[in-house]
């Protein structure tokens, strides 16, 4: 199965966790046109606040229409928000995803 029969619930393995959250969110991210670089500081790690604050313009203008858009509206913006951070490392990082399942939280970690 995809979830795991003993407690806390959790996602079976590391595969379908990648894949179920890829799935969810792939009509967000193939619409998305971002360029990696734009997110790369001079020293070369992740601009993280340049990184958020075009996150944040990027939802206020498109997050009603991609919530509406979602199967799961209750995790439509984070869905929303990890498709954006795989857009921004695009093959050239990873999206490291810690689900807290019935917990109300993710952890993620961009490398």
């Amino acid at each position: 199965g995809l979830l795991s029969l003993d407690r806390p619930l959790r996602v079976a393995n590391p595969i379908y966790q990648e894949i179920i959250v890829r799935t969810l969110g792939h009509a967000v991210q193939r619409d998305l046109v971002l360029n990696p670089r734009d997110y790369v500081g001079s020293d070369g790690r992740i601009d993280l606040r340049r990184m958020l604050l075009r996150f944040a313009s990027f939802f206020r203008e498109n997050g009603e229409i991609l919530e509406s858009d979602q199967a799961y509206p209750e995790v439509a913006p984070q869905l929303v928000m990890m498709a954006f951070l795989q857009g921004v490392v695009n093959g050239q990082g990873q999206v490291l995803r810690e689900y807290g399942l019935g917990r109300g939280r993710i952890d993620l970690l961009l490398r």
